[in-house]
């Protein structure tokens, strides 16, 4: 399961009330593989409600109201339920206060980006969650296809590392020899799925 922003399956959610459906996205909802989270909502703003953007450390909504509580309270109850869910991708709405990556609006609200990410990508990547955008309507986030291979790394990589730990408990006693064989298969078996999720990961990031 991936974590993605309430808008970008179809919600009407943003400040102005609307949504900013992705197709992709809503489609892994639809399977049951996404959770959706909209930080600013977790943390008691209404929809909708007054635009806010970064402004240093805090966040400052259009009125000059500062909106920081509402938006830290807000990502930290959506990274609980991430990591509740054992989530390890999120893709979330580009350039928002919350859930931007790299780049998000300025604070003057002139639709000037600069470099930065929203409040709740900020806890994602403190706890090693990938982060992937998702542009909202008419642009599409990363094909499905490279999403699931992502998931499907992760998956396999945690299974190795289970029977990795299981062989290491299981081979105390036996013959060193044959035991030090299967301790050096399945690391090399770890280490090649690390690779694969290190690599999905890269491209996520693109």
């Amino acid at each position: 399961m991936i974590a993605v922003s309430r808008c970008l399956i179809g919600e009407n959610c943003t400040y102005a009330g609307k949504n900013n459906l992705c197709k992709e996205i809503k489609e892994l909802y639809d399977q049951g593989l996404a959770l959706p989270l909209c930080p600013e909502v977790l943390g008691g703003l209404p929809i909708p409600r007054t635009p806010c953007e970064v402004t240093g450390e805090k966040v400052i909504d259009q009125k000059g109201i500062d909106r920081t509580k509402e938006y830290t309270q807000g990502a930290k109850i959506a990274l609980d339920k991430c990591l509740e869910k054992n989530i390890k991708i999120a893709v979330l709405k580009a350039k928002s206060p919350s859930c931007g990556k790299n780049h998000i609006y300025d604070g003057t609200f002139s639709h000037q980006l600069v470099e930065g990410d929203g409040i709740f990508v900020q806890m994602l990547k403190e706890k090693g969650i990938a982060v992937n955008q998702g542009k909202g309507k008419n642009a599409n986030a990363r094909p499905l296809s490279e999403i699931y291979a992502s998931l499907e790394a992760r998956v396999k990589t945690d299974r190795v590392s289970e029977e990795y730990s299981k062989e290491g408990r299981t081979s105390f006693g036996k013959d060193e020899e044959k035991s030090t064989v299967k301790d050096d298969k399945t690391a090399k078996s770890k280490t090649e799925a690390d690779s694969k999720v290190d690599k999905a990961d890269d491209d996520l990031d693109k």
